[in-house]
């Protein structure tokens, strides 16, 4: 008997995961890290307080305040995600229902009820990490993310354009602690490039989002069949730009410069450059074979985007690379595994 409930306590706590979408969060944490990082390094060059070496060169503030407003800056776009998640499949229950009936709204293991109320409460929360930050510019961010949420979940059935909404939300997930990072100091992100990393990502989520729509209809629908075409030629055309961001933060100057770091030598500067090319050459190499399974064969559409999802953290640590962060381009790299490994239990889309 206690086995019985214990199988079914884990069939359960699988149900919600797969409600929340979990194989992807690595990458939503794997953003809101790089946008961190990108918004403290703009502003090391003006920095006047006391300082000191974390994370392989990255200048934190040492004020105990402002580290705790970070971190909640940090978990906004997390927040924001599961929760849009669970809502997505509450308010797609009825479309479930007919199209994936094994999905967990549909199959019974969740209520309906259940994730709407979890969803919205997921959303108060980001609301709350993002006024703890105590900056202006994350909780109006916050607020743009969660109506953004709310009108992808409430207009994505009726309109194929909504798809620019989760762009914005990939884009805001990064910039939210950029924000925060940077005091409030958004002209000082702009100046520098640092808002370039969001843009990429934002453009990429397009691109992938245009894939996925449609991805159950029958392989035989040439409406689908063409999106999905004209989908993978986006990913192809946008897998460059990757190159092109490595290049920006690698000769970027000002806050983004080499001399803002405390360790510099010759291996360093070589691996600023290395590392980032070298993760670009793998992206572009991993969106032609996706693309090219695809066309073979559309049942695989799929996997191409729970690909192209996990590439997302992976834009992240060539970034951090570029800029020398080697312990956050790891971490962020490594975020990218993690979500390749969780999506093989749990689908990502």
């Amino acid at each position: 008997m206690s086995a019985a409930k214990s199988s079914g306590k884990l069939s359960h706590m699988r149900a919600w995961f797969e409600v929340m979408r979990v194989s992807n969060a690595p990458t939503v944490l794997s953003n809101a890290i790089a946008g961190a990082a990108l918004g403290e390094l703009t502003v090391i060059a003006v920095a006047t307080g006391p300082r000191n070496l974390i994370a392989d060169g990255l200048i934190l503030r040492t004020d105990p305040s402002v580290w705790d407003a970070r971190i909640a800056s940090i978990v906004v776009g997390l927040l924001a995600y599961i929760g849009g998640m669970m809502l997505n499949d509450a308010f797609d229950a009825a479309i479930d229902a007919r199209e994936r009936p094994m999905r967990a709204i549909p199959s019974g293991r969740v209520a309906q009820s259940h994730a709407f109320v979890a969803g919205f409460a997921c959303l108060f929360a980001a609301l709350i990490a993002a006024w703890l930050t105590a900056s202006t510019l994350a909780l109006a961010a916050t607020l743009v993310l969660v109506g953004a949420v709310l009108t992808y979940n409430a207009l994505h059935a009726l309109t194929s354009a909504s798809v620019v909404l989760l762009a914005l939300c990939r884009a805001l997930a990064c910039v939210i602690p950029m924000f925060a990072y940077a005091g409030d100091d958004w002209k000082l992100c702009v100046t520098n490039g640092a808002l370039a990393l969001p843009v990429v990502l934002a453009a990429w989520t397009l691109g992938l989002s245009v894939m996925a729509r449609g991805e159950v209809a029958g392989e035989t629908d040439r409406k689908i069949v063409k999106r999905r075409g004209n989908a993978s030629h986006i990913m192809i055309l946008l897998a460059p730009f990757t190159v092109a961001l490595a290049l920006v933060f690698v000769s970027q100057n000002g806050a983004l410069n080499p001399n803002a770091y405390l360790i510099s030598n010759e291996l360093r500067t070589m691996l600023r450059s290395a590392l980032p090319f070298g993760i670009a050459v793998m992206i572009v190499t991993t969106t032609l074979r996706a693309r090219m399974n695809v066309e073979r064969d559309p049942r695989t559409t799929p996997s191409a985007v729970a690909l192209w999802i996990s590439c997302l953290a992976l834009i992240d640590a060539m970034a951090m690379f570029a800029l020398g962060q080697f312990v956050l381009g790891t971490l962020c790299g490594g975020l990218c595994l993690l979500t390749r490994k969780l999506q093989r239990s749990i689908a990502g889309s």
